[in-house]
């Protein structure tokens, strides 16, 4: 039976974002701590949805965000994104957070963040 951390299953695109965890980012048992990682797929996401939308957008949700594995202190982090789901305001795009440590890659976690399109205006655009 293959497992969803096969390497097999690795995401065929290039990550949006690539970062080694350092240990000025850890908790107190030594392991990267979740908020580095949402943080980084946050901005993950808005980098692909600024592009989908040509302009500014925000976070409105993240649904269904579960860590399947902790990060150690040194690994190399990919975030993959999908292709975004582009509605009549908003962007939706799923995550994938990958570690290469010692050995085979890992899935981390996986999200879907919904993100709005804003005007100069401030306020929620149509696209």
């Amino acid at each position: 039976m293959v497992s969803e951390n096969d390497p097999g299953f690795m995401p065929d695109s290039e990550p949006v974002l690539l970062l080694i965890a350092r240990a000025r980012d850890t908790n107190m048992f030594g392991d990267i701590y979740a908020g580095w990682l949402v943080d980084h797929m946050d901005q993950a996401a808005e980098t692909v949805a600024t592009g989908a939308a040509q302009g500014r957008c925000a976070t409105v949700s993240i649904d269904q965000l579960d860590f399947m594995s902790p990060i150690p202190v040194g690994s190399r982090v990919a975030i993959y994104a999908s292709a975004p789901e582009i509605g009549r305001s908003s962007i939706t795009v799923t995550l994938e957070a990958w570690i290469q440590d010692k050995g085979d890659p890992v899935k981390v976690t996986q999200g879907t963040w919904v993100m709005v399109s804003i005007g100069q205006d401030g306020r929620i655009r149509p696209l």
